[in-house]
């Protein structure tokens, strides 16, 4: 026991120790730190008065100013708007001396956790942010907050702090203090709020963009139960006014009288740099914002979202839509985006018909299926899987594949017939389903998966066979993406939509730099081309030249199933354009006839209209052709060359060293067993060197197939396998200038 006394004094002595060490490092820090703690000003208002963020477009003037407050005296805001922020920020603030205790203790054991260590600010810590001029997330800085906030609280009252909290606040959509938040929102003075319309809107300084009642009511709605709920937890409101106010239907203003032409890009400026910077740096931060818009294609491309669904409005039977009265009417909304194709710099974004009716932007925030828009991706890697070229023959017909775990698949084209055998570039043109279900069976669906991540694309995907035929998720933007990679013969680039981002000196937080990737061979994406040249010269998307696009382009034409989305994709060898058309709840489109609404019939208008405008003036540039490529004319039936000056045929690109005619793909036609399709190719090769008429694949030479179709001669055969568009229902150059559309 003797010893127990001698354990308690040292335990004593060095609890003592630790003590002193403690106070004296704290007031080492507060020696070195004070001197560098910004000085509090005279008033408080100023530390609410920063300058705004400015964002600019590509041509250097300004989109949008995010800014501007007005600020009113804590009296002239209602008191259930004052006890709602309290509620959500700081239900201590009036007697606490400026720091939360147990708030910091829980954020510090966060921290050393290494868990979110935010929730640790009272109000004057958060209004006391605003004395810095970086926006560094440091202990160090952290201390000098703490610092700063008990200046503040020695030297104001706490209603002068929670004035210039609430007054400085952003709310999103451009509304900065909660006088201007309620005018925004509610069309009504600070004064005037109702508890259900305070607590909807103290829950939106959190992220304002999240949180839009707008954009996301039912989020928005969300973070208004909860704000409630803390308000009825600490006992300042009773359970029936808890729940009147659940109850309440709130009524929204009408956002903007109108709408720049701009918003929905500057929308996804704002959300892009929000998620990366956070709410604080983006709407207090004074920054410099230096975009990629291009202010004349983002009126085009407004126009001609706005002209192409008047002109699908008009083919389905819905009474003519005005931006001025805004009626009720459930129509298709459409989407454009435009990528500099050498660079990936968004030119052009649009996200819906109307942004003041709906600011849900479908470029990006939608997930829609894609329908046969993405076979580009397909077939270029079949090109570079299979060594096949737009001069392989292939036999549109009927195929059934076997997938583990599921029911067999039968896919269908859009017309219920089989054109037999063809080039794969007119299979292209023509968009046969069947012929692309066997190329994917042929390279392996995860080889497609590989090759869209290849082209930036940063949507998640899944391989299965179905996504031949378009059947998984990729956004506006990222298609663009991939039209802007084919363009520039597989160097690939990822779309951008920021430049530069200065600080409020003038310093680069964030610049742009054009990365392109080589991720495919020049060679193989010049066969693609080709093959996408043909759909705007004869194939599906030929209405193309109809309306009076006349520029050398690519394009590809898109439906899903049931005509729920209509898709176009195209470029030029300096643009690269997706338009889409659809409705929000996925259903069908049809015209008022009854026919489906395709891609042809429902974005290519769109396209077209927009890049009409957007290249006039611009020279017939051609795409460029790689050393490695030659260009072949050949039999449309047999796939055999044929002289340059033979009439008919088809012309198309090859490999330099590609070998004429090549039946290999015919081989498809006698799969039975997909899971051992190595085995059955390699059968293949016991016929390589074997005379052709000999194999058992032989295809009969022209005259017998000239003798079955009637004397039909080559470029009759070629012209039998165009699809067949509603041609009369695109409306021609002529028709959009009789309705006062530009050329």
């Amino acid at each position: 026991m003797n010893g127990f006394p001698r354990v308690l004094t040292i335990l004593t002595y060095s609890f003592l120790g630790a003590f002193v060490a403690v106070v004296f490092t704290i007031l080492i820090m507060i020696a070195v730190v004070v001197p560098t703690v910004p000085r509090v000003p005279a008033e408080l208002s100023e530390l609410i008065s920063v300058p705004p963020t400015e964002v600019f477009a590509a041509d250097g003037s300004i989109i949008a100013q995010v800014g501007g407050r007005s600020s009113i005296p804590i009296e002239r805001v209602a008191p259930v708007f004052r006890q709602a922020v309290l509620a959500v920020e700081d239900d201590q603030f009036y007697s606490h001396a400026g720091i939360d205790k147990p708030a910091l203790i829980r954020a510090t054991v966060s921290a050393i956790f290494g868990n979110d260590a935010r929730g640790g600010s009272t109000i004057s810590q958060q209004l006391a942010k605003n004395l810095f001029f970086s926006f560094e997330k440091s202990w160090s800085r952290k201390f000098k907050e703490i610092l700063a906030a008990f200046e503040i609280e020695r030297r104001f009252s706490k209603d002068d702090i929670l004035e210039a909290y609430i007054n400085g606040i952003p709310f999103g959509n451009f509304a900065y203090g909660v006088e201007e938040a309620a005018r925004v929102y509610f069309g009504k003075h600070a004064s005037e709020l109702t508890l259900a319309e305070a607590t909807l809107l103290a829950g939106l300084p959190q992220s304002p963009s999240r949180y839009n009642p707008y954009r996301n009511p039912e989020l928005a709605r969300e973070r208004q139960s909860w704000v409630l709920y803390r308000m009825f937890s600490l006992g300042w409101i009773t359970q029936t006014e808890y729940q009147r106010a659940l109850n309440t239907t709130l009524h929204y203003r009408p956002l903007y009288d109108h709408a720049d032409e701009g918003s929905y890009f500057l929308d996804a400026v704002l959300d892009e740099l929000e998620e990366r910077y956070g709410q604080t740096v983006l709407y207090h931060g004074g920054l410099k914002i230096y975009t990629t818009m291009d202010p004349l294609l983002q009126r085009y491309a407004v126009e001609s979202v706005q002209e192409g669904l008047a002109m699908l409005d008009e083919r389905m039977g819905l009474p003519e839509w005005n931006a001025a009265k805004r009626d009720s009417v459930d129509r298709p909304q459409g989407a454009l985006v435009s990528v500099e194709a050498a660079t990936g710099a968004v030119r052009a974004l649009v996200g819906g018909r109307d942004w003041v009716q709906s600011q849900f932007n479908r470029t990006i925030q939608s997930s829609r299926n894609m329908g046969s828009v993405l076979k580009p991706v397909l077939y270029l890697t079949a090109i570079e899987q299979a060594g096949i070229t737009p001069a392989s023959m292939v036999s549109d017909s009927s195929v059934t594949i076997t997938i583990p775990g599921s029911r067999p698949w039968t896919p269908r084209n859009f017309t219920p017939r089989f054109y037999g055998v063809m080039p794969l570039k007119v299979a292209l043109m023509r968009s046969l389903n069947t012929v692309a279900a066997k190329l994917v069976m042929t390279i392996d669906a995860d080889a497609m998966v590989e090759s869209l991540y290849r082209f930036n694309v940063h949507s998640e995907q899944t391989p299965n066979p179905a996504i031949a035929l378009g059947a998984t998720s990729v956004n506006a933007i990222e298609l663009a993406g991939i039209g802007a990679g084919i363009a520039n013969l597989g160097q690939a680039v990822d779309p951008y939509l920021v430049t530069r981002v200065e600080d409020l000196h003038g310093r680069v937080l964030e610049e742009q730099i054009v990365r392109r990737n080589p991720a495919f061979d020049a060679d193989d994406v010049y066969l693609l081309i080709d093959m996408m040249q043909g759909v705007i010269e004869g194939g599906t998307g030929r209405s193309v030249r109809r309306m009076g696009f006349d520029l050398p382009a690519i394009g590809k034409t898109g439906t899903t199933n049931d005509y729920r989305d209509s898709w176009f994709l195209g470029a030029t060898p300096r643009l690269a354009t997706c338009a889409w058309v659809g409705y929000d709840d996925n259903r069908p489109m049809r015209a008022a006839s009854g026919a489906g609404i395709t891609g042809t019939t429902g974005a290519l208008p769109v396209w077209t209209v927009f890049m009409k405008r957007a290249t006039e003036g611009d020279p017939p540039r051609e795409f460029r052709v790689p050393t490695g490529v030659r260009t072949v004319k050949i039999h449309p039936a047999t796939g055999e060359l044929m002289e340059p000056d033979e009439p008919g045929g088809i012309r198309l690109a090859v490999h330099e060293d590609t070998e004429l005619p090549d039946y290999r793909l015919l081989m498809l036609d006698r799969i039975e067993d997909w899971d051992n399709l190595d085995r059955v190719m390699a059968e293949w090769d016991q016929y390589v060197g074997m005379p052709w008429a000999e194999s058992p694949f032989y295809v009969p030479p022209w005259d017998s197939v000239r003798a079955r179709w009637g004397g039909f001669t080559p470029q009759d055969a070629f012209d039998s396998l165009l699809y067949e568009d509603p041609m009369d229902s695109i409306p021609s150059v002529e028709d959009l200038e009789s309705r006062g559309g530009r050329r």
